[in-house]
Order: C-alpha cells, then structure tokens, then sequence
C-alpha cells in the first residue's frame, strides 16, 4: 500500500507523522484542504474512524503567499487536476468508507456536517490562509470540536494564520513538527469566544 509521502504536496515526512500521530487516537477527523490527498491519505492511515476531507478545488484566491498555479486553481485548471488527483490518491480509503469527500466550501460544509458529525475529535486546518478564511473556517467548526478535541493548523508561520489565531483569541498552541500548530479544548473549557 502506498503512504502519504510518495504522493505529491507540500507536508514534510515530519508534519505527516504528526497527523498519523493525531489521527490515531480520533475516530472523527475534519479536514479542511485537502487538494491532491496526501495530508488526507497520512490522516486515513491511522484514523480508526472516518476522515472527512473539504476542499472545494478552487484554489486560495484570497491568499497573496501562495504560489499563483494555487491560488488561480479556478481559472488554470489545477483545481481540476487536484481534484482527479484526490480521488485516484484516496481511492482505496474512499471504496472502503474511511474518507468521504465533500468538494464545497469549508464553511457551507459545517452548516450541516458539523451538526451530524460532532463531537469532532480532530480538526486539522489547511485551507484557505488569508485571515478572513481562517477566522470563517474557525469560527465554523470549532463549535462542533468535542471535549479534549484538537485542532492542528498548518502553516503558522503565516501572518495572516497567526492574525487569525490571535482575532479568535486561541492561547496555548503548541508548535509541532514544522510549521504545525496544535491547540487542545480541554473539557472544562469552551471554544473562545469569537
């Protein structure tokens, strides 16, 4: 069987091993980007559960930090290609019930998956990065993160994650592997306050 690292993305081996890591001791996973499926693929290896992967191929137009093929995936037709690639990459997983796509936007997604699925035991954000779309992604799904849930962040030397982080007065992360961020909702507290 193949593992995430012989598919195409940009995660080191350490940040995948992370998400194995986290992904093993969830039985619920949300993530949100998953473009080609090799963060997606690293997660599905281990989650004794379902992973459910959003992304709506349309790339980050939002975000001036990505890499024009990214961010003008709409127009050029990488989000089309990401998305033929996802399907291929996942495909075992998808057949076998322990992916399950959903290719809309992150936050039309939590409006009615996130009442279904919650409690969420792990949410891993790699989306959009522009700080609009993180703080919409955020305040979406972080309602439906279960007690002792975590939420990984990908990408937190961004300014634009780190502004996010810091508009919905997220404390306590931890950096991982990388450039991974991991925060804990500990069963006596609730999700911060917006």
């Amino acid at each position: 069987m193949k593992r995430a690292e012989d598919l195409d993305g940009y995660m080191s081996t350490q940040e995948l091993d992370a998400l194995r890591l986290h992904a093993a001791q969830a039985r619920t996973v949300v993530e949100i980007g998953s473009w080609a499926g090799r963060s997606s693929h690293a997660l599905a290896e281990t989650c004794p559960g379902v992973v459910h992967c959003i992304d709506w191929f349309r790339g980050t137009p939002n975000d001036p930090e990505q890499e024009p093929r990214v961010r003008c995936a709409a127009l050029n037709g990488e989000g089309e290609k990401a998305y033929a690639a996802f399907l291929e990459n996942l495909a075992e997983f998808l057949q076998a019930g322990k992916v399950r796509l959903y290719p809309l936007e992150s936050v039309v997604v939590a409006s009615f998956l996130g009442p279904e699925i919650a409690p969420i035991d792990l949410l891993f954000l790699d989306g959009s990065h522009d700080r609009a779309s993180v703080v919409a992604d955020l305040k979406a799904w972080l309602p439906f993160l279960g007690p002792g849930g975590v939420l990984l962040l990908h990408d937190r030397d961004y300014p634009s994650v780190q502004q996010a982080v810091a508009d919905m007065h997220l404390t306590d992360l931890e950096p991982l592997a990388g450039s991974l961020w991991k925060w804990s909702l500990h069963s006596d507290q609730g999700v911060p306050p917006c």
